[in-house]
């Protein structure tokens, strides 16, 4: 698709261990066997399999079901060949030859072609045709072209409308430290947004010798479509950053390609950025946002003119190593919203919501502020009334709704329960019996005692 653009498919690079998944987590894979470990992967989320033969498996809790195929013939990289619903639907993906490596061609399912891809041999321009052969005279149903120029930078999406609408990408005056950054984008209906990088960029942990991450220190918007004035119409935001930054600027660690820096920290560490919004070349607003060394935002403070809100974050995550941490360190336990003056110290407001996820990553517990419980119970993933074996602790048992004692007395308090049943999945699909919900109680609860309601 050219420089710097890629589909967010999942894949596994069998040179370097490292798995990329569609959900954006990326791993690097430390153990070996058909079922290898990966130090990093904390929650029960997907299962990797290693199938031998170049092929690959993921079984993500959601369900959906991947299989990887090495190709290639420089850059080997193991890509989706088949995508599978729990109840065995598939997408095939096939790839084409492109520089070395593997490039989309086409996505099918049971009943045909969805999408085709085709490059240039030139490398000028791609073509994208949505569902190649259902439109006027078998003809695809929208023709989508991406234009490069002689580097491989894409320059142009042209839109499949009457007028060619497209958007236009600028890249200044090329790579900064290395690194191709997107500078200019005009929009099909005649915005533009212009983004700098002015400062030194982010520094790298001690120990590494690699050039500053480029990073945005301002970004104009001109929103246009024929309103006068651009410059007082345009919306601009400035950018500042700690010291700290989501490398571990400020420390030495031992550097590990696909291993996260900051987890080999052993103390506390904390970075963050503020966001200026400018109005008339005053800021009018700003943002404050501070993120731990596992990179969750502990807190964010927006604040204009006297009016301030602050949103602060308690996680899972505790200061000690991360090998000690507990499988849902990343969830949040209890969220702090307050607003407040700051030139007024008595005029404030503050609502807590708390939350507890078990070591599955499971929602069990929620407290609203206004004292609101719903309490989540789950199934065994080994198999028991109401639900059959699982391959991952997901299917929801109950929901039960507490009143708050803060409200007017009486209210009910309320539990939902579900069964589940297996289903067999397509014939050929190759995937496991698939869970579906067979009922839904609605109940009362008073002490030991349900009564039920629909």
């Amino acid at each position: 698709f050219g420089v710097g653009w890629n589909l967010n498919l999942s894949q596994f690079t069998p040179s370097n261990n490292i798995l990329a998944l569609s959900t954006g987590e990326t791993f690097k894979v430390t153990g070996s066997g058909s079922l290898p470990d990966m130090k990093e992967k904390k929650l029960d989320t997907f299962h990797f399999e290693n199938l031998g033969g170049n092929r690959y498996r993921v079984l993500h809790k959601s369900g959906m079901v991947e299989e990887l195929q090495v190709g290639g013939d420089l850059t080997r990289v193991a890509l989706p060949v088949s995508v599978k619903s729990p109840a065995g639907h598939s997408l095939t993906l096939a790839y084409a030859s492109f520089r070395g490596g593997q490039c989309l061609h086409s996505i099918s399912d049971a009943q045909g072609e969805l999408l085709q891809i085709n490059r240039q041999a030139n490398d000028e321009w791609v073509e994208i045709l949505v569902r190649p052969y259902d439109g006027p005279n078998g003809t695809a149903l929208a023709r989508y072209e991406m234009k490069l120029n002689a580097s491989g930078w894409v320059t142009e999406i042209v839109l499949p409308t009457p007028d060619k609408g497209s958007w236009r990408f600028g890249y200044g005056n090329g790579p900064i430290r290395n690194i191709l950054c997107l500078h200019e984008i005009k929009t099909p209906v005649g915005g533009r947004e212009i983004l700098t990088y002015a400062d030194t960029g982010h520094p790298y942990p001690g120990g590494v010798v690699r050039p500053n991450l480029p990073r945005v220190t301002r970004h104009r918007s001109y929103p246009d479509f024929g309103q006068p004035n651009a410059d007082e119409t345009m919306v601009e935001v400035q950018f500042s950053y700690t010291s700290h930054n989501f490398l571990g600027a400020g420390e030495t660690v031992s550097w590990e390609d696909g291993m996260d820096p900051l987890y080999k920290l052993q103390a506390r560490y904390e970075y963050g950025s503020t966001a200026r919004l400018m109005v008339g070349g005053q800021v009018a607003r700003t943002v404050e946002r501070s993120y731990n060394r596992f990179h969750l935002l502990v807190e964010e403070k927006t604040k204009q003119e006297h009016c301030v809100k602050r949103v602060s974050t308690q996680y899972y995550a505790e200061d000690v190593p991360f090998e000690r941490q507990v499988p849902q360190f990343q969830f949040p336990k209890e969220v702090t919203t307050r607003w407040e003056l700051d030139n007024d110290a008595t005029q404030y407001r503050a609502e807590i919501t708390r939350s507890v996820y078990n070591d599955q990553g499971n929602h069990t517990e929620q407290v609203e502020p206004n004292g609101i419980r719903t309490v989540y119970t789950y199934y065994s993933k080994n198999g028991e009334d109401g639900c059959p074996a699982d391959r991952f602790e997901r299917n929801l048992k109950d929901t039960t709704v507490y009143p708050s004692s803060q409200g007017e007395p009486g209210a009910p308090t309320l539990r939902t329960r579900l069964r589940y049943s297996a289903h067999k999945p397509l014939n050929g699909s190759g995937v496991d019996d698939w869970l579906a919900m067979d009922s839904e109680t609605l109940m009362q609860v008073e002490g030991a005692n349900e009564t039920t309601l629909q």
